[in-house]
């Protein structure tokens, strides 16, 4: 029990370690400054909007309940 413990610690410590590692080798934005960011977020270009994907499981819909939804 204290052995499977201790693998599973160590497995743990590592998978932690490999994504700081990861984390601080790749940039979040290669080649983006914060300002170009920003001002991107704040004016969207107009190919981005908004979508939604809905999924009902079984066939289990019906109006009442969209509208509650909505």
């Amino acid at each position: 029990m204290v052995k499977k413990m201790l693998i599973n610690v160590l497995l743990v410590s590592f998978a932690a370690l490999q994504y700081i590692v990861i984390a601080q080798e790749s940039p979040a934005v290669p080649g983006a400054s914060y300002e170009q960011i920003m001002s991107e977020f704040i004016t969207p270009a107009d190919k981005n909007h908004l979508w939604c994907y809905w999924y009902w499981i079984n066939d289990d819909i019906s109006k009442a309940g969209i509208t509650r939804d909505l």
